[in-house]
């Protein structure tokens, strides 16, 4: 039906659901004109961008439009349009220590939530007085995702800068994203990791220390999230997994 361009629409593109009056008052008023009215929503259209993203035959240059329009979305339209508030996930003394604290980034898999607002690591047992203030396995820093992005191991690996683009290298933490990137590119080397392997790489903010831990449970499965308040009053960050 929408690809028959012998047909008129008229499409409301909006944030919330078109409301029951509103939508009755613009039918009453197109009513016999041969235009028919079409509704659709702002997130909607996000959730296909985000499919899109994550389908292996979509060419590079419609990666680099669907990934700067998700950045639209997550920084400048104010419409809270975003998977999870904080995604939570298991940090061992590697990853928090050269790629977190250091390098200001967290390396998931494609399974991994691609729209969060914060990242909260979870720390495990071995980080525990050895790194600055971690008293106990569990949350106690948030930092804000700036920019996620997605890539395969063996780009990766054989140019760890290729990943970020301008935006990225022209940001203010571009020098700990370069750290974080190397430490992330050492690890992939270390592991070896399969050139195909498809990973998530999330640019984050300065990390912020809680006031105290949030202890978490021994396993965080991909697509788990919480909120922010969830995070500082309760003794479990996980909520329900998102799909």
């Amino acid at each position: 039906m929408w690809g028959d361009r012998r047909r008129k629409y008229i499409v409301a593109l909006t944030r919330d659901a078109l409301s029951p009056d509103v939508h009755s008052q613009v039918s009453e008023q197109i009513a016999g004109s041969g235009i028919e009215l079409r509704t659709i929503q702002w997130s909607s259209v996000l959730e296909v961008a985000l499919r899109r993203l994550r389908e292996r035959h979509t060419s590079p240059r419609q990666a680099i439009f669907l990934q700067a329009f998700v950045d639209f979305f997550r920084e400048y339209y104010v419409m809270k349009s975003y998977q999870v508030e904080v995604m939570v996930k298991k940090d061992n003394l590697l990853n928090a220590e050269k790629v977190y604290l250091n390098g200001y980034m967290y390396v998931g898999g494609p399974k991994d939530i691609q729209l969060p607002l914060y990242f909260g690591p979870c720390f495990t047992r071995e980080s525990v007085g050895r790194l600055p203030g971690i008293q106990q396995p569990g949350v106690s820093y948030i930092s804000r995702v700036i920019k996620v992005r997605r890539s395969s191991a063996d780009r990766l690996k054989a140019s760890p800068e290729s990943v970020a683009d301008g935006e990225i290298q022209g940001h203010e933490l571009w020098s700990y994203w370069r750290n974080g990137l190397r430490a992330i590119t050492s690890r992939a080397e270390d592991e070896s990791w399969p050139d195909e392997h498809q990973i998530q790489l999330y640019f984050l903010s300065e990390p912020v220390a809680l006031n105290h831990t949030v202890r978490g449970p021994m396993q965080i499965p991909p697509g788990y999230g919480t909120t922010v308040f969830d995070l500082l009053s309760r003794s479990d960050p996980t909520r329900h997994p998102v799909e």
